[in-house]
């Protein structure tokens, strides 16, 4: 009994920063389907997979896509990643939506999510509070006491002086 390749969801309008779906170089890089069938379910003519092929960023993200695949398999993680891209373009089109359609509460919650995964957030470990000076350590040998100098620089703004 032949193994059945599984069928590809309908493509998805997306509004992604390539000119192609996201979903497209992970598909040619499983090699489960036929050129037919990656053409149908990403809504691409011949002509444009034929454009896309001689594209060096196209090629350089099915590259990626394959190794990729091949260190971190095609487990969940691998597959959320996948999902989670082609997503982004239904995140796009929720936060772009008019307020009648969408919440702006949920609007808000997709922006924040947004910069938090493209890393925008600040760091768990970002220094808070008084961050600047100079402090300035003068040791000058045993008979004596060391030395130290600190400083806080001070903004002033030019119209006050």
């Amino acid at each position: 009994m032949k193994p059945t390749t599984p069928k590809l969801p309908a493509p998805l309008t997306h509004t992604a920063i390539e000119p192609w779906p996201p979903r497209l170089p992970y598909d040619i890089a499983l090699n489960l389907y036929s050129e037919e069938e990656l053409l149908e379910a990403h809504d691409l003519t011949p002509e444009q997979f034929t454009v896309l092929r001689g594209t060096p960023s196209f090629r350089k993200a099915v590259r990626e896509a394959i190794e990729d695949i091949k260190t971190n398999g095609t487990g969940f993680k691998a597959k959320a990643k996948i999902q989670a891209e082609e997503l982004l373009s239904r995140s796009w089109a929720l936060i772009h939506a008019s307020n009648d359609d969408v919440p702006a509460s949920v609007q808000a919650d997709l922006i924040k999510w947004t910069a938090k995964v493209a890393g925008f957030e600040p760091k768990g470990d970002a220094p808070t509070g008084n961050i600047g000076g100079i402090s300035i350590n003068i040791n000058l040998g045993a008979a004596h006491q060391p030395l130290t100098i600190n400083t806080t620089p001070t903004i002033t703004d030019a119209s006050d002086e």
